[in-house]
């Protein structure tokens, strides 16, 4: 009897071992997902935060997005618009020429068309789903904005939208 009172002791001393360190492990595993995930913060964080470089007194166009997806609209609903915003993070005075689209459906208006270093503009995109017949399902209408960037002579901005028939 006193063996098996011994070995049920080591038995249940060894689980609790097993068990300090499974969760031992457990704490050590988010210790490192929590590490891995500020590294992914501050790497994203630079990324937004980073422009491109220009080392001469030329213009340099950013956006931080340029494409938009209205999803499902209504034709009864009409128009439907989005904003993109352009940036001159060049040292050159940005110079936006006649912006043009895919398709007549497809309007664009910019506030302006000069910027200064560090200056922004808005981009405004306006799609008319009663214009003219469009095509079934999903797609695409893109609108070019032509710059006097020699890196980026043309900015593309795309928009998707799938009209719901009525």
């Amino acid at each position: 009897m006193k063996y098996v009172q011994i070995f049920i002791l080591t038995l249940i001393i060894l689980l609790n071992i097993i068990l300090i360190a499974l969760i031992w492990n457990l704490f050590l595993d988010v210790d490192s997902v929590k590490k891995d995930l500020e590294i992914i913060k501050e790497n994203t964080n630079q990324e937004n935060s980073e422009h491109r470089e220009t080392n001469e007194q030329l213009p340099a166009i950013e956006t931080h997005n340029d494409t938009y997806d209205f999803g499902l609209i209504s034709k009864d609903d009409g128009k439907v618009s989005t904003t993109f915003e352009i940036e001159n993070h060049g040292k050159g005075t940005l110079e936006i020429g006649d912006i043009t689209t895919s398709c007549a459906c497809t309007t664009a208006n910019i506030e302006k068309k000069s910027l200064s270093f560090n200056e922004e503009t808005q981009l405004t995109i306006i799609f008319d789903p009663n214009l003219h017949d469009e095509p079934k399902d999903r797609f695409k209408r893109s609108i070019y904005v032509p710059t006097n960037d020699p890196e980026m002579p043309e900015l593309v901005f795309d928009i998707y939208v799938d009209i719901i028939e009525d």
